[in-house]
């Protein structure tokens, strides 16, 4: 199933999505899973960092 196919799976039914929604679906998830990585390296480099005295 591709993005150009108009159909998405979405709460165990199949639906049709205009391919443009689902192509903004993957860049909404990705753009989330960016910012979850990114505040993940952040909070393990804060715990790497000694504490300043």
């Amino acid at each position: 199933m591709t993005a150009q196919s108009g159909i998405f799976f979405s709460a165990n039914h199949l639906k049709w999505v205009p391919p443009y929604e689902i192509e903004e679906r993957i860049r909404a998830e990705e753009r989330r899973m960016r910012e979850e990585a990114v505040r993940l390296a952040e909070k393990e480099i804060a715990q790497l960092k000694p504490e300043k005295e």
